[in-house]
C-alpha cells in the first residue's frame, strides 16, 4: 500500500480517482455556472441585485460608487485569509464612527479640544469640539451628558433627564468622566413611570393623560456599573 503524506492529499487523490471512474462509465463533465468569487465582482453582483429587488429605493443606492471604491481598495491591499476579517472589522468600525461623527481614539480633554461658550452667554463653560456632549466648567472636571439614559419598564423608548432613587435622591443623565482618554458609553437604567395631572394649587393627582410624569429607578443595583465607569455628578 502506498503512503500518502497527509489527509488533504488523500481526499484530493480519492476525488480524482472517483472522477476518472465516472468518466470511464461514459459520464460527461458539464460546466456549472458559478458566481465570480472575486471580492469586487461579488460586491458588484450583490449591490446590483439589491438595487433591482428594491427598485432603487435602498438607502445604500446613492452611495454605491463610494462603497465600490472602498471594496476595490480593500481587494487591492492584498489581504490574506487570516488578516482580511480583522482588517475589514477595523475599517467598518472606523467608518461607522466617522459617519456618526464620533471621535477616533478617545477624548483626551487637551486644551485644543475645548470651545469657550462665553460668546453664547455661558461664561466659564466649555464644550468639547470632538464630542459635543462633553462639557466642563472652568476649573472643573469634564462630564458627559449621556452617561445614563432611562428606560420605562415595558416601553420601547428611552429618555435623558433624571429619575428618583427609593431614598429620594435624584440621579441625572450627565456624570463626570473618570479616566482619559475617554470613550463615550451610555448605560440604560430601568425606571417605573407614573403619570399625573397637575392641579391649580400645584399638587399632583395620578391620572393617565395628565401630562406630568414621575420616574423612579426600579433597580438601583444597575447603577453600580455606572459608578465604575463614571464619577457621580450631583444634581443641583
Amino acid at each position: 500500500m502506498r503512503e500518502i503524506p497527509n489527509y488533504n492529499d488523500f481526499i484530493l487523490e480519492r476525488s480524482i480517482v472517483e472522477c476518472l471512474k465516472s468518466l470511464r462509465k461514459g459520464r460527461r463533465m458539464v460546466e456549472t455556472p458559478t458566481l465570480n468569487e472575486g471580492a469586487v465582482d461579488r460586491a458588484q453582483f450583490e449591490l446590483d441585485r439589491l438595487v433591482k429587488t428594491t427598485k432603487g429605493e435602498a438607502i445604500i443606492t446613492e452611495f454605491i460608487p463610494e462603497v465600490m471604491s472602498v471594496v476595490k481598495k480593500f481587494a487591492e491591499s492584498g489581504q490574506s485569509g487570516g488578516s482580511a476579517p480583522y482588517t475589514s472589522a477595523v475599517i467598518l468600525q472606523v467608518l461607522g464612527k466617522l459617519l456618526r461623527q464620533e471621535p477616533l481614539g478617545g477624548i483626551t480633554c487637551e486644551d485644543s479640544e475645548w470651545s469657550d461658550l462665553s460668546q453664547w452667554g455661558d461664561k466659564g463653560t466649555y464644550q468639547n469640539m470632538r464630542l459635543s456632549s462633553v462639557f466642563k466648567e472652568e476649573g472643573g472636571k469634564p462630564y458627559y451628558l449621556d452617561a445614563i439614559c432611562f428606560k420605562p419598564i415595558g416601553k420601547d423608548y428611552t429618555f435623558s433627564g433624571s429619575a428618583e432613587l427609593p431614598n429620594g435622591e435624584i440621579v441625572g443623565s450627565s456624570h463626570y468622566i473618570k479616566e482619559l482618554p475617554f470613550e463615550p458609553k451610555t448605560f440604560t437604567i430601568d425606571v417605573t413611570e407614573t403619570e399625573f395631572r397637575k392641579n391649580e394649587d400645584g399638587s399632583l393627582t395620578p391620572e393617565s393623560g395628565g401630562g406630568w410624569w414621575e420616574s423612579k429607578i426600579a433597580n438601583p443595583e444597575q447603577l453600580e456599573a455606572v459608578w465604575e465607569y463614571y464619577d457621580k455628578k450631583e444634581r443641583k
